[in-house]
């Protein structure tokens, strides 16, 4: 039948649609009454249309805009209960985008709990999913505030309401009506009446403990409607614990705290109480249902709307019934407000829109409505000495009472925080949570958790952590901080000259970024931050991979300077280049920055964990472009290290350049893995990753740079010095390139060398009596006429893979005394070992 009546209701406003232009007739979808067996819903529906057309004609009959529109309802069919067992929450809103991408529909009613329902700083994708866009606010419905020019008109509206219908301070939604929660009761109940006076102090639990004591009709709420399972939850809540701001800001913690056993067990025994252990009594129960029992006096009182008081009214005075009505206990409801909006794709002009939809948000109308549907208006009671605000309350004393003494919930209040999910979320799958709790389907802590999702997100809950983090991340920062230090400290000597201090440094400054990162993938969220953290990113990235790029070109230009010699590519010129490459990146993502729009979106939902991450609006083309520049990098780093390897042999390994870009890759993926952490027990593994990511950063910088520092260091101690001025060419530092004598990267010798320096044997006196032969040490040099210039380099050795047994051998050697040890080899020794006689 949903299926008939939805494409029967699609081809007729489609048809409407082609004549609407002309004809200047205004269509407005809205949903049908809830209680649909009381009276003939067709004939309700045509008196609806009628009034509201009677009223327009009458009000604009010398206005020449507007005299001849019409308005046209298409009712959406209310189901009472969801049997298809899909979300009739999610059904109207299918409905309803489809008309409002087509055109179909000019304007529509909405409640609060679809007007804005995309909107929160933690947006989620489902919305995009059902309604086709991620803002559908502002992508369908239209801004009437251009079109309002005098607000006076506004002015008798309930302020909070009307303030509600606002986004951005924009006016969306004009206020239409609004609803709450009505106990209807028998008059000749004598019983009924005792409880009644007594109303305003008891909560749900005492109103059905009396009910059951003095009465033997059950107590039947109909829980059909999952709107209905959200207001009785939280108006049971509220009779427990307040759940106001006011009172108390911290009040949503009742729900997920030390309370909320407590509190949802005691739910789920009121439930199972008043339906004898059978939920199917109440959340397979419709209005309907109930109102059929309550008329044949089967039931002490029947949970309704306010709206619903005209119908009993009517029944009062046809039927010589006696129906009264209180407010739930505590006088607590939630309220319903309803809204008219307007469709941003109509093709009507919208300051005709706007000027119709005043008028049927006016309060003359809504007094009209009040009067022949029972509508609640909107009006402000403050306002004093208005002709129809006492007309209103003269003919509806009773709703007038009863509004100034409602203890409201607004639902968006309960449910909205800085870090909540949109309304949509919230509403779409918290009732459902509700009733798979009461059914067993869903445990005590799975319910508690949902509770808690709604507010707190998988990074909020990670306070205990948080210290370890900045303890470790501190720490491989000074540890960064150090290495730069000696890096200055240490800049002239050819074993950090090879790799260029200033890229070095630069690299560093790179690393010290991305240990900062994960901690700014915590609380506080802001739109701001996810732009900074946006350039951040690529920043950090650039910082690392430019200068590496720019490092294993310099060694690469070293090794291959004899036949390259004619390039004036130095320092300078390499900083040149680097520094514009990172200004490029800089520029394109400030201009990101500026023109794009950025949001967080959650990975999971509430009934899983959400964890926040940065987007932008065009996000797909931004992060392909960034991937494209970061692979290109890389992969031209591979190159060039490759390159760099092969002709390179004869001078030593430098496989440490290869670690370096497995370490780099691994840390880029280190950045990934934190968006897909396993949303149990986030916490830890965010901890566990953190430290692992700056250890990383760690070992990157050692490997690169601070095997180099310690290799100085120690021969410092040695008392070995060395005439730097001698190494301001690039053929004069080939010798210090590499970090190894061996060809081949060995994983426990590098582990040995993170620890203090222990290569070798101890420097000890019988070490003295080591004595070396001058063949010895012939056999490690050897000459090399490969080039233009004849000079002699230390076979496969450089200044690091020496070590303190070699140093001593030339002290002790049996060929001249030690005291002309230092003239004897310095005449035929090559230039990057004559410092070891200084």
């Amino acid at each position: 039948m949903l299926f008939n009546y939805t494409t029967f209701t699609t081809l007729v406003l489609l048809f409407y649609s082609l004549v609407n232009v002309y004809a200047q007739n205004i269509a407005i979808f809205l949903k049908q009454p809830d209680m649909q067996n009381a009276f003939d819903v067709l004939s309700w529906e045509q008196k609806y249309e009628d009034l509201i057309n009677e009223y327009l004609t009458t009000h604009n009959v010398n206005n020449p805009e507007l005299k001849n529109v019409k308005v046209e309802l298409y009712f959406y069919e209310y189901l009472p209960i969801n049997i298809d067992h899909t979300s009739e929450y999610l059904e109207f809103i299918k409905e309803a985008i489809t008309h409002w991408g087509n055109s179909t529909i000019d304007m529509m009613i909405l409640d609060d709990r679809y007007l804005f329902n995309d909107v929160a700083l933690i947006e989620c994708d489902s919305i995009e999913l059902y309604y086709k866009s991620r803002t559908p606010t502002r992508d369908h419905l239209l801004d009437m505030t251009p079109f309002i020019k005098d607000k006076s008109v506004l002015e008798y509206h309930d302020a909070r309401l009307l303030n509600d219908g606002k986004l951005d301070d924009k006016i969306y939604g004009l206020p239409f009506e609004l609803d709450f929660d009505y106990l209807y009761y028998h008059t000749t109940n004598e019983k009924a009446k005792a409880i009644v006076d007594m109303m305003n102090k008891l909560t749900w639990d005492e109103l059905l403990l009396l009910s059951r004591f003095q009465s033997k009709e059950p107590f039947y709420i109909a829980l059909g409607d999952e709107d209905d399972v959200l207001n009785l939850f939280l108006e049971y809540t509220n009779n427990k614990y307040n759940l106001s701001k006011d009172l108390d800001e911290s009040f949503y913690n009742v729900f997920y705290n030390g309370t909320a056993k407590y509190l949802l067990n005691s739910f789920k025994d009121f439930i199972n109480t008043y339906t004898d252990n059978n939920y199917n009594k109440t959340l397979r129960v419709s209005l309907d249902d109930v109102y059929t029992s309550f008329m044949k006096k089967e039931t002490l009182f029947f949970r309704g709307k306010a709206s619903h008081h005209n119908h009993f009214n009517a029944l009062n005075k046809n039927y010589n019934t006696s129906i009264a009505f209180t407010l739930p206990p505590k006088y607590t409801s939630t309220l319903t407000e309803k809204f008219l909006v307007i469709n941003k794709h109509s093709k009507i002009d919208p300051k005709i829109l706007t000027e119709v939809a005043l008028q049927l948000t006016s309060k003359e109308i809504q007094y009209l409505r009040a009067k022949t549907f029972g509508s609640i208006p909107t009006y402000d009671f403050n306002v004093e000495n208005d002709k129809i605000f006492t007309s209103y309350c003269k003919d509806f004393e009773n709703n007038c009472q009863n509004l100034k003494y409602l203890n409201k919930i607004y639902v968006k209040d309960i449910f909205q925080s800085r870090y909540s999910p949109p309304l949509f979320e919230t509403r779409l799958l918290l009732p459902s949570v509700i009733k798979k709790f009461i059914t067993g389907n869903y445990t005590l802590d799975e319910t508690i958790s949902v509770f808690k999702n709604v507010k707190e997100l998988s990074t909020t809950g990670i306070d205990f952590y948080i210290n370890i983090i900045y303890i470790v991340t501190t720490i491989g920062i000074l540890y960064s901080l150090s290495v730069i230090y000696y890096i200055h400290r240490f800049n002239k000597h050819p074993y950090i000259k090879v790799i260029s201090p200033i890229f070095c440094v630069m690299i560093i400054f790179g690393y010290i970024m991305s240990m900062i990162e994960p901690l700014m993938l915590l609380p506080p969220y802001f739109i701001l931050k996810c732009k900074i953290l946006s350039v951040y990113e690529i920043i950090s990235a650039s910082f690392i991979i430019v200068p590496m790029l720019a490092v294993t070109f310099r060694i690469y230009y070293i090794i291959k300077s004899d036949t390259v010699s004619m390039m004036d590519l130095n320092n300078k010129r390499l900083f040149i280049i680097i520094i514009s490459v990172i200004l490029v990146t800089l520029i394109y993502k400030v201009i990101m920055f500026i023109s794009d729009e950025f949001y967080y979106m959650s990975f999971g939902y509430i009934v899983q964990s959400r964890l926040p991450y940065c987007f932008n609006a065009n996000n797909k083309i931004i992060n392909r472009i960034d991937d494209i520049y970061l692979f290109i990098s890389f992969i031209a780093l591979v190159a060039i290290a490759i390159q760099t390897g092969r002709v390179s042999t004869k001078f030593g390994s430098i496989n440490y350049i290869y670690a370096i870009i497995i370490f780099n890759v691994a840390n880029f993926v280190f950045v990934k893995v934190f968006i897909y952490l396993s949303t149990k027990g986030y916490t830890f593994h965010f901890l566990i990753i953190s430290i692992l990511f700056v250890l990383l950063c760690c070992i990157c910088i050692h490997i690169l740079v601070g095997t180099r520092i310690n290799y100085i260091k120690h021969n410092n101690k040695l008392g070995i010095a060395i005439d730097t001025s001698k190494y301001s060419n690039n053929s004069d530092l080939i010798g210090y390139v590499a970090i190894r004598k061996n060809n081949t990267f060995n994983f426990f010798d590098w582990l040995k060398n993170l620890l203090p320096y222990t290569k070798g044997t101890t420097m000890d006196t019988t070490m003295m009596t080591t004595t070396t032969t001058s063949n010895e040490l012939n056999d490690d040099l050897f000459i090399d006429n490969t080039t233009s210039n004849n000079y002699r380099r230390y076979k496969s050795q450089s200044f690091s893979t020496f070590n303190s047994k070699n140093y001593l051998k030339l002290f002790n050697s049996s060929s001249p005394t030690n005291e002309n040890a230092t003239s004897y080899y310095s005449k035929d020794l090559p230039i990057q070992n004559k410092f070891l006689f200084k």
